[in-house]
């Protein structure tokens, strides 16, 4: 059965019971259905892998709160929770952003997740800290101390994702990526379903072949490489001294856990608060502003939002310290 490692992850975040009772069940009915899909196309086994994947994310996440919630193991499982879901949020908000403004391209699913992946996750993870500290408070057993090991570890690893994963700003379609995005065109066109000026250009070209069309593609991104005015790619490390974003994930972290020494931790307080950061990392960064097609904006210089950021978390740090002091306030845990 296909899932084995999937269930082990189950078992680690909601225990033996909701893995054997509502996991497994699920594991068992999704191989059915790739079984059954094997001799369909290889789009329709591709929906199923999606689909199967994307019930048994929701049912862990699901079933992994309640169990971090109704056991005694601590909040360290709800944070790692809230940080997941922040990061998926995150990047369906940017692959949601990318498709907006392509303007009629039609990316396809996998094409919009890989641009989205390349473009967000960093970002995704380093907001993704506010609610995972914000609610790491809630357990009283985490001191201060558990902050710290959790803020090193998120500016690390924030760190090591912008040396490793590929630069966002070079992202190019993959030759047999553009020839599905010329079918589906092709498919809308028969349809009605006109793009300008994309369905007049076909038009006007007549009929293609695929090794034509493909030579035609390389052929255009050896010119569009020789076209780029920023020079070469960074290298990794010139791409992490550039960054702020290790100094935003600790900031955020810091953030979400002195709001939680002002306001009492729920669910719905960290992701609001998520969206915040979040909103304010896509205005800064001028994702707002293409949406509206705001070809004057510009962005920022790089340190106003840390700045804005260090400003945030003293003043919720000033403002948790004085709470605690007072005799007659205390936010419940509960």
């Amino acid at each position: 059965m296909p899932g084995t490692r999937l269930l082990a992850i189950a078992e680690w975040l909601c225990g033996a019971e909701a893995k054997r009772t509502v996991l497994e069940p699920l594991v068992a009915d999704w191989d059915g259905e790739l079984r059954a899909a094997q001799a369909r196309s290889p789009a329709r086994r591709a929906g199923v892998v999606f689909r199967g994947l994307l019930a048994f994310t929701l049912t862990l996440v699901i079933c992994g709160v309640r169990h971090a919630l109704t056991e005694d193991t601590g909040m360290w499982k709800y944070s790692l929770l809230a940080l997941a879901a922040a990061m998926g949020l995150g990047i369906a908000s940017e692959m949601a952003i990318v498709d907006a403004r392509s303007t009629g391209a039609g990316y396809p699913p996998d094409v919009l997740l890989e641009i989205a992946l390349r473009s967000a996750t960093v970002t995704a993870f380093a907001t993704a800290l506010l609610p995972a500290l914000f609610l790491l408070r809630r357990d009283p057993r985490n001191t201060g101390r558990t902050a710290v090991r959790w803020l090193t570890a998120g500016a690390l690893i924030s760190a090591a994702a912008i040396v490793m994963l590929p630069g966002p700003n070079r992202y190019q379609l993959s030759a047999e990526q553009n020839e599905r995005m010329y079918q589906r065109a092709v498919a809308n066109d028969r349809a009605g379903h006109y793009q300008y000026p994309g369905s007049a250009s076909r038009q006007l070209r007549g009929p293609t072949t695929p090794e034509s069309r493909r030579a035609s593609y390389e052929k255009f991104v050896a010119w569009a490489e020789t076209q780029r005015v920023d020079g070469p790619a960074p290298t990794p490390w010139q791409r992490l001294t550039r960054s702020s974003t290790p100094i935003l994930a600790a900031l955020f972290g810091i953030i979400g856990w002195n709001l939680a020494g002002v306001l009492r931790p729920t669910i719905m307080r960290a992701f609001v608060w998520w969206g915040v950061a979040w909103f304010a990392m896509l205005a800064f960064d001028g994702r707002i502003a293409s949406l509206f097609r705001v070809a004057s904006f510009r962005r920022p210089a790089w340190w106003v939002l840390p700045a804005m950021a260090v400003a945030a978390a003293l003043a919720l740090a000033l403002a948790s310290r004085s709470i605690h002091r007072s005799p007659d306030h205390e936010i419940t845990s509960s």
